[in-house]
């Protein structure tokens, strides 16, 4: 996901801003002079956070905006595709990065954007809250077939991959890929997936490369956290831990983590979550932090001597 940029200080409040929009009063100008070209804020217009934080993250892919701030896209604009907006979105894009990066202003409406976008996308209409990534992926397409320098696609059959290597392969599809889309924003944001699927019978291994311009990736919680973990030693005595972690870790990190405090071996030591004074699971060195609870009870036991230890996945699985 694209995550949301807040509007500069100064920028209209939502309700403002979408009252004005409709109106088509002005909202630029209002928050002073840009510290340094392209340090700006969008204003909301209404719930439009999702399309500010999108286009603050296209402006910062420096090769694609300065072909579109250079004027370099008009030698490229194709009117006549019928798969793009006869160059408007283009144009209407190429104007609000030249005002976000060379504008007198801190606070840039995208106003005209919005509107020519609603032109050609109606489901991006009105001032409600939308995915980041499904525009992103419109604009981009939109902005590839608008300066995409095919006048007229022709008809192109897939390559049939036959054991060839990898960068054969990438070559052929790119090269019938081109003859129907080529553009500078293919250039720039364009990549292959590669797919393999092997005949379980035959065992013949068929190979795809597939061009796409976007893709989503998860992403990890960043930064520590603290895990809570009751450690009980060999002798029945116990002690309560607090242990600092990287949220993407694993239970091994934590069981080293509590050894060093301890000072034992990693090796003896096991952990298990306690529900309702049983032991509810074990946990193997793989299982990840992400999927520990603030509120599960994390005993850590002492098991006397090194153990390769390999838990099921709850107690109710042991033999």
């Amino acid at each position: 996901g694209w995550g949301a940029i807040e509007p500069a200080a100064g920028s209209s409040s939502p309700a403002g801003s979408a009252a004005a929009a409709e109106e088509g009063g002005p909202l630029d100008g209002s928050g002073g002079v840009p510290e340094h070209s392209g340090k700006v804020g969008l204003s909301n217009l209404g719930n439009t956070c999702f399309m500010a934080s999108m286009l603050q993250s296209l402006a910062a892919v420096a090769p694609l905006r300065e072909y579109f701030t250079s004027g370099a896209y008009e030698r490229e604009l194709n009117a006549e595709n019928r798969d793009g907006t006869q160059g408007q979105l283009a144009r209407s894009y190429a104007a609000l990065m030249r005002q976000m990066w060379f504008g007198p202003s801190s606070v840039v409406s995208p106003r005209e954007f919005k509107l020519v976008l609603g032109r050609h996308a109606p489901q991006f209409l009105g001032y409600s809250q939308h995915d980041s990534h499904e525009l992103c992926n419109f604009v981009v397409d939109a902005l590839h077939e608008d300066v995409n320098r095919v006048r007229k696609k022709p008809y192109v059959e897939n390559f049939e991959a036959s054991g060839e290597p990898d960068g054969t392969i990438a070559k052929q599809v790119l090269q019938r890929h081109r003859q129907r889309e080529d553009s500078q924003v293919s250039d720039l944001v364009q990549g292959l997936f590669k797919s393999q699927v092997i005949c379980p019978v035959c065992e013949k291994v068929s190979i795809t490369m597939d061009p796409y311009k976007s893709i989503s990736l998860p992403l990890g919680a960043a930064g520590m956290r603290v895990v809570h973990a009751t450690l009980r030693r060999a002798d029945g005595s116990m002690r309560r831990l607090s242990l600092s972690l990287e949220r993407s870790g694993t239970i091994e990190a934590l069981l080293s983590e509590a050894a060093d405090q301890v000072g034992l071996p990693r090796g003896r030591l096991v952990a298990c979550e306690v529900f309702e004074h049983k032991v509810h699971k074990f946990f193997t060195p793989s299982h990840e932090l992400e999927r520990l609870y603030n509120g599960d009870f994390i005993f850590l036991y002492d098991v006397g001597e090194d153990v390769d230890f390999c838990a099921p996945s709850a107690a109710g699985d042991a033999p």
